[in-house]
């Protein structure tokens, strides 16, 4: 099995390392950028991704765990310094306003 690094605008990516604006990955590490990934740990700006963990400043992402200053996601756990989060287990940022 070959394994490719360093993609760029690819889509469907599989077990890939150092993505960037790739769309639809699976099981990647290291991304920066990507859209719609699924089960991708350590990656960086990415969205509406799926079962991500260690991941920093991600946007509408379900199932994160561990993650860094990402917004709009749900059913989370361990995330730092989130906003806009559903079902967010052991955060560090639990401030709850009441307007």
């Amino acid at each position: 099995m070959t394994v490719v690094t360093a993609n760029q605008n690819n889509k469907s990516c599989v077990d890939c390392t150092n993505c960037e604006n790739c769309t639809s990955c699976i099981n990647c590490k290291n991304c920066t950028s990507c859209l719609s990934c699924n089960a991708c740990t350590n990656c960086t700006s990415c969205k509406s991704c799926n079962n991500m963990q260690n991941c920093t400043d991600c946007e509408n992402c379900n199932n994160m765990q561990n993650c860094t200053d990402c917004e709009n996601c749900n059913n989370c756990s361990g995330i730092t310094g989130g906003r806009n989060m559903n079902n967010v287990h052991e955060s560090a940022s639990d401030e709850k306003v009441e307007m």
